[in-house]
């Protein structure tokens, strides 16, 4: 996965500069490494710069959290767009944010919110919200690795698949090299490391992976009940 300050550099990018706005809330889990990232990257982003800030930050994991609250909370404090950074264990409560928003702020997230679930059951609630994604859908759907999945087990695979398997194959180099937990950190961090990934070559540079990113939104398919994520380009 790229660094959290790619995705929060982006969606920032993209609030002062194509929504127009400066004041966000962020709802997160503060018991999540992830999540707490993601938070404080885009606080960075919005604040280098003066370009705008996070004037709340709600925690989903709080026993008492109350979504319909929680917005109207943040509403009537000022701001003017929703940051959405869960993990996967509160994606249920992102949702639920979502449909308490009943699009009245532009909503923003991160990838953890990429799945058919925010579609279907954010549906029009949803619609314009804007995603940080690693942007290898088009490549992996024209790619040998996609056929591959398709005959192994009958359907297309996205890019969660994508990035595990390069995992995987970067773990294996590393272990054919030096077979010890500190051996295989010294592979991984040698500048000379490189092994084949599903796409393309896998290489780190300090300590990241270097990966482009891009931003979907959730827009109306062909058919009006139903909603898709399409890629936002030169944003």
């Amino acid at each position: 996965m790229p660094s959290d300050q790619l995705p929060a550099k982006q969606l920032g990018n993209y609030m002062v500069t194509q929504l127009k706005k400066r004041k966000a809330v962020v709802f997160f889990n503060s018991a999540s490494a992830y999540s707490n990232s993601l938070k404080d990257e885009f606080s960075k982003a919005l604040f280098y710069g003066d370009r705008g800030q996070v004037i709340e930050a709600i925690d989903l994991s709080k026993p008492d959290f109350n979504p319909a609250e929680s917005v109207d909370q943040a509403i009537r404090k000022g701001a003017q767009v929703i940051m959405l950074a869960p993990n996967n264990e509160f994606f249920d409560r992102a949702l639920l944010i979502i449909n308490a928003n009943q699009n009245r702020l532009p909503l923003l997230a991160g990838d953890a919110l990429y799945s058919p679930k925010t579609l279907q059951i954010g549906g029009k609630s949803a619609a314009g919200m804007v995603l940080a994604v690693p942007s290898y859908q088009v490549e992996i759907s024209k790619s040998a690795f996609q056929k591959q999945a398709k005959t192994l087990w009958g359907s297309p695979v996205r890019w969660r698949t994508v990035l595990s398997y390069d995992a995987t194959r970067a773990l294996i180099g590393a272990l054919q090299r030096s077979p010890t937990r500190n051996g295989i950190r010294r592979s991984l961090a040698s500048p000379d490391f490189v092994v084949m990934g599903a796409i393309h070559p896998v290489r780190f540079s300090d300590g990241d992976r270097p990966i482009d990113l891009e931003l979907v939104k959730v827009m109306a398919g062909r058919s009006s009940k139903q909603y898709e994520f399409k890629a936002l380009l030169n944003q």
